[in-house]
């Protein structure tokens, strides 16, 4: 029985001390948690009731943004301070990742820089006049020490149509412009897009979590 309770201690004695010499670093927005709770209550409350009385309810809680576009702006902290230089690094493997088939243009430096890809079949309808929506997002990533600023806009939205592409801007159809034409289709749109923004946001803050960690070395004080 002795040898079971020293064997016993020396595990807990080893948890502990491995759990003092990780740190994981937590990185998180309160804006983006506050936003993504309001999307899911209106999810909740409006998604039986239809598409069009959903993405009106949606444009109550997330007007659409003075250049009509859908935009989604967050600041990322981290309890524990990193260069911008590391952080920039880890985010641009991340950026890869997200839009592999996107160009990465850095904007005066790697502390900002844009990227840019198609979000597919966002919206549609069927039938012989059927409407099938694809959306250009664009990310724009700022970063200092120990934070960072992601920005996700949906400024463009690319109908085909039997007419041929059109392209629009989200603030100029429904739900934003009531009387717009192609309601069902845009309607879809709009809910679809505000889902892929805090979705960029959430793959975003997750990566940084899982990628940006440091091990405590107690032999470091010197």
């Amino acid at each position: 029985m002795k040898r079971i309770g020293v064997f016993l201690f020396c595990i807990m004695l080893a948890v502990v001390i491995y759990g003092q010499n990780i740190s994981k670093h937590v990185w998180q927005s309160q804006d983006y948690e506050d936003s993504q709770k309001k999307f899911d209550e209106v999810e909740n409350l409006y998604k039986k009731k239809g598409n069009k009385t959903w993405s009106q309810k949606l444009l109550e809680a997330f007007p659409i943004a003075s250049d009509n576009t859908i935009k989604h702006q967050y600041v990322i902290k981290c309890d524990t301070t990193f260069s911008a230089d590391i952080i920039s690094n880890v985010l641009s493997a991340w950026c890869k990742i997200k839009f592999p088939d996107a160009v990465q243009s850095n904007v005066g430096s790697n502390e900002h820089f844009r990227i840019s890809g198609t979000l597919r079949g966002v919206g549609k309808t069927n039938g012989a006049y059927g409407t099938y929506i694809n959306a250009n997002e664009e990310v724009m990533i700022d970063v200092k020490e120990n934070r960072v600023r992601v920005t996700s806009r949906i400024f463009n939205y690319i109908a085909g149509t039997w007419k041929g592409a059109e392209h629009t801007a989200p603030g100029d159809c429904y739900p934003v412009v009531p009387d717009a034409k192609q309601k069902d289709s845009h309607a879809m749109a709009f809910i679809n897009c505000h889902y892929n923004g805090l979705l960029t946001v959430s793959s975003l803050i997750k990566y940084l979590n899982d990628n940006i960690s440091t091990i405590k070395n107690d032999d470091d004080n010197w």
